[in-house]
């Protein structure tokens, strides 16, 4: 269980406590008994065995990157402490809410969290901005569609915070909580009666009629240009989908929304992109092309040729790309991909797949 956890003194804390490496804090070093009761298991052994000793395998799927986002700050020094509500799935096959607090010791690098079950509908709120947490916007979003009127009359929208990280890394963390304070101010007074929730370090969700969505959107903007601080260089990235049943499962709605969110990371001008057909089929393909590279690979469809040094000049020779498909030889130029790495050991046996990219469809992986 490792050497510097002090086992005897964390059994005695009358709340579950959790102990990991900050360098990977998914694998949990140390389980206090209270801890894996929460999780409907007898004791530690038990409760590393169901989670195979990873954190991951305790998270509710929907609520997992939003966990993992909220820890790597601590990991990665940007804090030192964090706090944050979700649901979990229980070895029973439960669904519960806990609350998880921690922080990160610098003498011995372990990050240090207690485990509490709580009722998460009175006590999902934000510390920082004071908005609902996610539990509490979906129970919301879920009730107004049933008390609805007609289909298609409701969207989500996704706003994120592109590079946040780098305002925290200039400015500190005052300045990167004044940052997200002033979002969620603006947010709540463009939506007032709409539903406004902080889901992520640097992402919330909006869920509003879409009747005077397009003037609320203006107004929204004007207020942003006005109250973010012209040295943020601040860039908030809108995700809309357009809900067309209210029978739609809220999470798919808030997921179709950030897949149209992040087609924007790396654009320049536009800042709202709306989830239709055509995202829709550019993601699909997109996920097509990574789910078949290794197979591409296999069969010799696509060869890789390295070029160690490339000369400018010659940057569109070198980055041709030889290609096999049904027996005839076709050759991509920079034009159709601009990026193609495949990285192996220097033995030269490819062993994975590290980035490629298709026409910017990277975004969305």
């Amino acid at each position: 269980m490792g050497t510097h956890i002090d086992n005897q003194a964390l059994e005695k804390i009358p709340f579950g406590v959790l102990v990991f490496d900050s360098k990977d804090y998914n694998h949990i070093l140390f389980a206090s008994r209270r801890a894996a009761q929460v999780w409907d298991c007898r004791d530690a052994e038990e409760l590393l065995a169901y989670w195979h000793a990873g954190l991951s395998h305790g998270i509710y799927p929907g609520d997992m990157d939003r966990v993992f986002q909220d820890i790597s700050q601590v990991s990665d020094g940007e804090k030192n402490e964090f706090q944050i509500t979700f649901r979990i799935l229980t070895r029973k096959g439960a669904m519960r809410f806990v609350h998880m607090s921690g922080r990160r010791e610098v003498q011995d690098g372990l990050i240090y969290a207690c485990v509490t079950v709580h009722n998460a509908e009175e006590s999902d709120v934000d510390m920082l901005t004071g908005l609902p947490g996610p539990m509490q916007f979906s129970s919301h979003v879920e009730a107004l569609c049933r008390n609805g009127t007609e289909a298609g009359k409701y969207a989500v929208l996704a706003f994120n915070i592109e590079r946040f990280r780098l305002i925290n890394e200039r400015f500190g963390l005052r300045e990167g909580d004044l940052c997200l304070k002033r979002l969620a101010g603006i947010l709540t007074r463009v939506f007032p009666c709409g539903i406004v929730c902080r889901y992520a370090v640097d992402t919330f969700y909006v869920f509003t009629q879409t009747a005077h969505m397009d003037d609320a959107l203006e107004i929204y903007r004007e207020l942003l240009k006005k109250q973010m601080s012209p040295e943020w260089k601040c860039v908030v990235n809108i995700g809309v989908f357009l809900m067309p049943s209210r029978k739609l499962p809220v999470g798919v709605c808030m997921s179709h929304a950030m897949q149209a969110c992040r087609s924007l990371t790396g654009t320049n001008g536009k800042r709202i992109a709306y989830y239709d057909r055509a995202l829709e089929k550019e993601i699909a393909f997109a996920q097509y092309i990574e789910g078949h590279l290794e197979e591409a690979v296999s069969r010799g469809w696509i060869k890789v040729y390295y070029q160690p040094v490339v000369r400018p000049r010659e940057f569109d020779t070198c980055n041709r790309k030889k290609c096999h498909e049904s027996s005839k030889m076709a050759y991509f130029s920079s034009n159709s991909i601009n990026l193609l790495v495949l990285y192996r050991t220097i033995c030269g046996i490819i062993k994975g797949w590290r980035w490629f990219y298709v026409r910017g469809y990277h975004r969305y992986w």
